[in-house]
């Protein structure tokens, strides 16, 4: 491990940090370790987002039940 400078603030950092502590600077990019599924970054999980979308779609079917039965 060696020490880098941050670009942003001039920070002294770990070469292994992913983003500066001080500032928030992102020092590499986003990566995915598929053996220990160990996610480095931002990511929404897929079950969460399954959700939304079946929730999304009944919200748009009752809407529509709703309006066609107000003109029958």
């Amino acid at each position: 491990m060696t020490l880098i400078t941050c670009k942003e603030c001039n920070a002294t950092i770990s070469s292994q940090a992913f983003q500066c502590p001080r500032c928030g600077y992102p020092l590499r990019s986003v990566q995915y370790n598929i053996n220990n599924n160990y996610y480095h970054g931002r990511r929404r999980s897929p079950k969460i987002v399954g959700v939304v979308i079946v929730l999304v779609v009944f919200i748009l079917l009752y809407v529509i039940a709703y309006m066609l039965t107000q003109f029958l």
